[in-house]
């Protein structure tokens, strides 16, 4: 059974997110980043190679905006996918899933 890998799945991730309002893609995106093997240092170094080719490249744009501060839209939503009980968990989910995406997005170049 063949499955996409980490590079086609983050590519698809980041045209789905940057096409709808969707919790359940940013939470995808962070969950793929977080907990790859090898975790965030890993898929940067799959996507390092991939990067220049054009539905990576708009991938990875549509997830860096989302992305772009720990108050936007992708950490956010990440936090609100999770249901934390308390305002401090929801920060705290919020801050790891921009720390961890804007790791990936920098180690890859």
């Amino acid at each position: 059974m063949k499955v996409a890998d980490v590079v086609a799945m983050l590519a698809l991730k980041g045209f789905a997110i940057g096409e709808r309002y969707a919790e359940k893609d940013a939470y995808d995106i962070y969950m793929l980043c977080a907990h790859h093997a090898g975790g965030p240092r890993a898929v940067a170094e799959r996507l390092r190679p991939a990067r220049d080719e054009a539905p990576v490249r708009r991938g990875l744009a549509a997830i860096a905006e989302k992305f772009r501060a720990e108050e936007a839209e992708g950490p956010t939503w990440v936090a609100r996918f999770f249901s934390p009980a308390g305002a401090h968990e929801f920060e705290r989910l919020r801050l790891d899933a921009f720390m961890t995406i804007q790791e990936v997005l920098r180690l890859s170049g």
